[in-house]
């Protein structure tokens, strides 16, 4: 090689640019899907429950029926400042309505587990982030 040309690669091929922006795209993008708690409601009553109705600010989930020892899973992200309200119809056709003390807001992220069990107890694991 002649000592006045030097071969300086310093830059990477436009290919590999183009994979990295490809990434970091897909990486940014899937931050913003996932934005939103994620809420599960598993059924440990004994039978299914049905009418079932969770409202938080700006929106509604309502699945028509869980079944005894299933798990329904969501993920909401509120128009603002949020609680929880259940409402559901037993086995024996009796309703149940549960608002819950936890606070989320636009953006929230994490996951909230519900376990609605026989004679309208219900328990809740609150685990989000603001």
């Amino acid at each position: 090689m002649d000592s006045d040309q030097t071969n300086f690669s310093f830059m990477p091929p436009v290919r590999h640019l183009g994979t990295a922006l490809l990434l970091m795209l897909t990486a940014v993008g899937c931050g913003v899907v996932s934005n939103g708690v994620q809420i599960a409601i598993t059924n440990k009553t004994g039978g299914n429950i049905t009418d079932i109705r969770l409202d938080f600010t700006g929106g509604v989930v309502s699945p028509e029926i869980i079944k005894d020892g299933d798990t329904y899973t969501a993920r909401v992200n509120p128009t603002g400042d949020s609680h929880l309200e259940l409402r559901y119809r037993d086995g024996t056709g009796t309703e149940h309505s549960e608002r819950f003390g936890v606070y989320f807001e636009h953006g929230s992220s994490g996951r909230i587990v519900i376990e609605v069990w026989p004679a309208g107890r219900i328990t809740l694991k609150d685990d989000t982030h603001v």
